[in-house]
């Protein structure tokens, strides 16, 4: 049913507040081509997907839950994905966990140097609950 459209996916655990919300929300809407996911500063990043960014604020990579984060941004659970998502979805195999990982997903889109991230700042919340 996506066809040409492109779609966002919402996690339904989690919650979002922020006076810019709806502007980080309608920038990444206009976004014609490629992926937009969303940053939130957090204390315990280990516990998240976290987003490393290039010194001139470029996401090079993002990993899972890691030992050793190389930032403090997770990744939240908000992404806009051009209509390829269902191609580049297709392509994904089941992690050692047995399923199919959204960080996969999004490191198709990074290697393609078709992926953005916003980082929702200060007056914004992100709750994973």
């Amino acid at each position: 049913f996506i066809q040409e459209d492109n779609v966002t996916l919402i996690l339904g655990d989690n919650l979002f507040y922020g006076n810019d919300l709806t502007s980080y929300l309608e920038k990444a809407y206009k976004q014609k081509e490629g992926a937009t996911l969303f940053g939130y500063q957090v204390n315990d990043p280990e516990r998240y997907g976290v987003i490393e960014f290039s010194s001139n604020n470029q996401v090079i990579n993002i990993v899972e839950k890691p030992e050793n984060p190389k930032s403090n941004y997770a990744v939240t659970g908000i992404y806009f994905y051009d209509h390829k998502v269902i191609e580049y979805a297709k392509s994904l195999e089941k992690s050692s966990r047995g399923e199919y990982e959204i960080t996969d997903l999004n490191k198709i889109y990074l290697e393609k140097d078709l992926l953005k991230a916003e980082i929702l700042g200060r007056g914004s919340a992100w709750f994973d609950t």
